[in-house]
């Protein structure tokens, strides 16, 4: 019952300006720390009750003690995910799509203040064992509400991780699909990860700055990581727990605008992506490698 949780903390900050107001008033440093004046994140007062607008009924939300720890000097999300990923790094997340609903028209963030993702048309974008699989184009998005956990946080590290494990159906025909991006057009973007019609990978922070390697995508699983780092300005990308190609000198991410999340597609109702997703996760700081290889010993489903 735990994994609604988020659901409820996303109705309170999801959208723009209210989100990074509430992000503030929590002590959101947007470094992965509680501020000075932050305090422990309890959600035991919150009343059970069902997602609202979940045609599929949902789970029922039960307010549990969630606490993130209130050490200022300690991680956000001291206690890890909601959720028992336990195997997985948690420092820096800031959210964690696992993608196990089974069913319904929302895909859950198991990290507090947890922004709820919509499927717009659920016989396009069908529930599988621990996985959503796109079999045509439809919106999954935040939109309208940007994805605002990830702007507060990224443009004061300057530095993000994206994370996903997929089955690609190896049949995209669009030169750029995405499989996850935070954008308003495709001219517009503050990242994107996705596969073109050869089969390649790509990635970016910046719309014409993409990091395409000749790494190609094989059938099967595969975790997928493209990370910022601050320091050098450098985008990598990483393909089961190696790194494959790096990109220098790309644009700062305080240039980021604040826009909504889309998976499994663009934000212009295009760039549709095929296959399977079975998890996606962004971190407010770039992993090191061998924080990935850790994610990626866990597995798509641990």
């Amino acid at each position: 019952m735990r994994r609604s949780v988020a659901a409820t903390f996303a109705l309170a900050v999801i959208s723009g300006a209210s989100a990074g107001v509430a992000a503030v008033a929590c002590g959101f440093d947007g470094a992965g720390s509680f501020g000075a004046s932050g305090g422990a994140l309890d959600a035991s007062a919150l009343p059970d009750g069902t997602p609202p607008g979940n045609a599929e009924g949902g789970e029922a939300i039960d307010g549990g003690a969630i606490d993130g720890g209130g050490e200022a000097s300690g991680p956000l999300f001291e206690a890890g995910p909601i959720t028992g990923y336990a195997s997985r790094v948690t420092n820096g997340l800031i959210a964690l799509y696992e993608l196990e609903e089974g069913f319904g028209l929302f895909a859950q963030d198991s990290v507090a203040l947890g922004v709820v993702l919509t499927i717009h048309d659920v016989t396009k974008a069908v529930w599988k064992p621990h996985a959503l699989t796109f079999v045509a184009y439809t919106q999954v998005d935040s939109a309208p509400f940007p994805f605002a956990k990830a702007y507060a946080t990224c443009r004061t590290t300057n530095e993000v991780t994206v994370e996903v494990w997929i089955e690609s159906a190896l049949t995209n025909a669009d030169v750029h699909t995405r499989i996850a991006t935070m954008a308003t057009d495709n001219s517009t973007l503050d990242f994107a990860l996705g596969t073109n019609s050869t089969d390649g990978i790509w990635a970016s922070v910046k719309a014409n700055e993409n990091l395409t390697p000749a790494a190609k995508l094989t059938a099967g699983l595969t975790h997928l990581v493209m990370t910022r780092t601050a320091a050098d300005a450098t985008l990598r990308l990483y393909v089961d727990g190696a790194k494959v190609d790096e990109l220098a000198a790309v644009e700062p991410l305080t240039a980021w605008p604040n826009v909504p999340l889309y998976v499994g597609g663009g934000s212009a109702n295009d760039r549709g992506w095929r296959g399977s997703l079975h998890l996606l996760a962004v971190y407010s700081r770039a992993l090191t490698p061998a924080e990935i290889a850790v994610n990626h010993a866990a597995g798509a489903d641990p």
